[in-house]
Parts: C-alpha cells; sequence; structure tokens
C-alpha cells in the first residue's frame, strides 16, 4: 500500500475528476418515465414496476379481513413490469424494432 502524499494526492485528484464526471453525466437521471439500466428501454405511462411496493401494500390492505374465498384482485391494481413493453423505437415516421 502506497501511502505517500504524492500517492494520496493523485488518488484524491483522480476521485474528484470521477465525481465531476459523474455530476455532469448521471448514469441515473431522473425523470417522469420508468428505463432499463441494462438496457436504455424506456417504458412509457403504463408500466408502474416503480410503485410496485405501494401496489402491493393496497392490495393487502383491500383484502384484510376478508375470507379465502371472498378475495378477488382486480386487474387494475396489477404491477405491470418492462417486460411487457414493447422494445422499438420511432425513426423517421417509421416504427422500428430493437433487440436489447
Amino acid at each position: 500500500m502506497d501511502a505517500r502524499l504524492s500517492r494520496v494526492t493523485k488518488d484524491n485528484n483522480d476521485c474528484k475528476k470521477f465525481e465531476d464526471w459523474f455530476i455532469s453525466h448521471n448514469p441515473l437521471p431522473f425523470g417522469e418515465y420508468v428505463m432499463s439500466l441494462s438496457t436504455g428501454v424506456v417504458g412509457d405511462e403504463k408500466i408502474n414496476c416503480q410503485l410496485s411496493d405501494r401496489i402491493g401494500h393496497s392490495s393487502l390492505e383491500s383484502i384484510d379481513g376478508s375470507n379465502f374465498g371472498q378475495v378477488k384482485f382486480s386487474r387494475i391494481n396489477r404491477v405491470v413490469p418492462m417486460q411487457e413493453f414493447n422494445s422499438s423505437v420511432k425513426l423517421h415516421e417509421e416504427v422500428v424494432p430493437i433487440d436489447p
């Protein structure tokens, strides 16, 4: 392990470069959409997997105190994952399928 002042200074400068790069190139941009980190595919308003915890809690609250035979879940309250999204892009008015 090299703990000389010159090495520590270089390491600190390198860390600062990484920090500056990530500040200007945010790998996790905040937006009103869901995006797959591995493929970059962007979901539309039908995709709600980011709300799965909230949807699960509300579903559990709706069946609390019910008998097993009375339990029914509506399709409106289901989680829609990114796999159900059609992977395509629109280029010059033409829809082109992509394979991430």
